[in-house]
């Protein structure tokens, strides 16, 4: 079966975006410090955006950012939230919908949608979001076949990479060889890309998996069918948020059973360092059950989880007090979540991200070639607004472990995309933004490959690079 994810989200969001100066900033904040996000009245909200009078608006929202995402990866995406019956629930549907998103559960409430304001300065953002509670989702809410999903049954042959698309093993040499030339590389790329991915197909190359007694798949022993790294495609995966917790323990324990009753992997986002030191007991709680198999947290959350203070700062919007040269409250970190996941991963903002694999009752991914992965970030790139950058690089990850990657590639996937969000406003990528990621993944003549092109050319590429790094060549 093709790789799937179901994602579940508390409710839907709608994003307010605006750029503003620190004197602008001070003066709407007032005695609040800026960075961070905090809640706030559907009143207070519009009163913000009458004193910034200039904003865009867009679907949004943490989980939301993930859907939208991975389904632009190519990713079979369903997302399970909540909308309100009003014209930004509207919007939020169409969005995700535009994006190839799933909507079949996205639940219609008589409420109002959520909505945040979100003011970029310097490259950092604050955010205040109103939430409405009698619209939020509940455990209730929550049933098995929402998660019994493999994908939409129309699917063709493009939307399962392992079926679609394809890579000769001289295409770098080819892009190059058309680079020099100064000729498209689509032209000498692109059949070349189908013909192996055919074979691929054809020779099983893209499964790396096979079901247990429960049906979950079971990753590969070291050294088995070529695979570098434990692969999940072909599986189900489900993706929830720490956010859930505002909605109260249960939605998020509910999601993680039925995850386990459908078979599916689960991957856990921390959310956000207030959701963390406001509900540690009980997110510790269900991390402790070894159930999440990929556990991604930035360093102000893992921070809070350690149970140490974290420092907000007006210039960079976040900083928890920790250098580069001094990670310790991060390597703990790091530690605890490998203990109780198969991998793991803390961003570092502007230093990257380390990664591990896991070390306890599930065990670490199979085959990799180190326990341990610091990922760099990339360079040279102009921070304009931070806002999804957190989002897209989990969505990066996420694509690679799917896509059955080791464990230092899924990480420079994260990097990139997270890089890619920072260059814009907002947390919606465009198709330049998509550009600059195949840039830092692959080179100058990967980003010719797709500039201008359409969505199969950049989803083509993307499988090519998966399936030449899953094979070593």
């Amino acid at each position: 079966m093709p790789t799937s994810v179901v994602c579940v989200a508390p409710s839907a969001i709608i994003d307010h975006l605006s750029v503003v100066t620190p004197a602008q900033l001070a003066h709407i904040l007032g005695n609040e410090p800026s960075g961070g996000s905090s809640r706030i009245t559907l009143e207070q909200a519009r009163r913000l955006l009458e004193h910034i009078g200039s904003f865009s608006t867009r679907a949004a929202g943490s989980v939301a950012n993930v859907a939208r995402n991975l389904a632009t990866l190519g990713i079979p995406t369903r997302l399970i939230t909540t909308r309100g019956q009003d014209e930004w629930g509207g919007i939020f549907h169409n969005a995700m919908q535009r994006a190839k998103v799933d909507v079949d559960h996205v639940m219609v409430r008589g409420a109002c949608t959520g909505r945040s304001v979100v003011m970029a300065c310097n490259g950092a953002r604050t955010m205040r979001t109103f939430m409405d509670e009698k619209s939020a989702l509940q455990a209730s809410d929550l049933r098995l076949e929402m998660f019994d999903w493999d994908g939409p049954q129309s699917t063709t042959a493009g939307s399962s990479a392992c079926q679609q698309l394809p890579l000769n093993q001289h295409l770098q040499q080819g892009l190059v060889f058309a680079h020099s030339q100064r000729l498209s590389p689509r032209s000498v790329g692109l059949q070349a890309i189908r013909q192996e991915l055919a074979h691929a197909h054809s020779s099983n190359v893209c499964d790396p998996t096979t079901p247990g007694s429960s049906g979950r798949p079971v990753l590969n022993s070291p050294g088995s069918a070529g695979m570098q790294w434990g692969s999940v495609g072909g599986s189900r995966w489900v993706f929830v948020s720490a956010y859930a917790l505002r909605s109260g323990q249960q939605l998020l324990q509910r999601a993680v059973e039925l995850a386990r009753q459908a078979d599916a992997c689960i991957a856990l986002d921390l959310a956000s360092y207030e959701v963390v030191q406001e509900h540690l007991s009980q997110l510790k709680a269900i991390i402790e059950q070894d159930v999440c198999d990929i556990i991604i947290g930035n360093e102000d959350e893992a921070a809070a989880l350690m149970g140490q203070p974290v420092v907000t700062s007006a210039s960079n919007g976040h900083s928890n007090g920790h250098t580069s040269q001094d990670r310790s409250v991060q390597n703990a970190a790091l530690e605890y979540l490998a203990a109780h996941s198969r991998a793991c991963v803390v961003t570092l903002g502007a230093d990257g991200c380390m990664a591990a694999c896991g070390t306890g009752a599930l065990g670490e991914w199979p085959g990799l070639q180190q326990a341990r992965h610091i990922e760099p970030s990339v360079s040279g790139v102009e921070v304009v607004d931070s806002t999804g950058a957190g989002d897209a690089f989990t969505a990066g990850f996420l694509y690679g472990a799917m896509r059955g990657l080791p464990l230092a590639r899924c990480a420079r996937l994260g990097c990139a995309a997270g890089a890619s969000a920072v260059r814009v406003i907002g947390s919606e990528l465009t198709p330049a933004d998509w550009q600059y990621f195949h840039h830092s993944v692959r080179g100058p003549a990967a980003s010719s490959l797709v500039e201008g092109a359409a969505a199969e050319v950049h989803l083509e590429l993307l499988e090519a690079t998966a399936l030449v790094e899953r094979l070593g060549r």
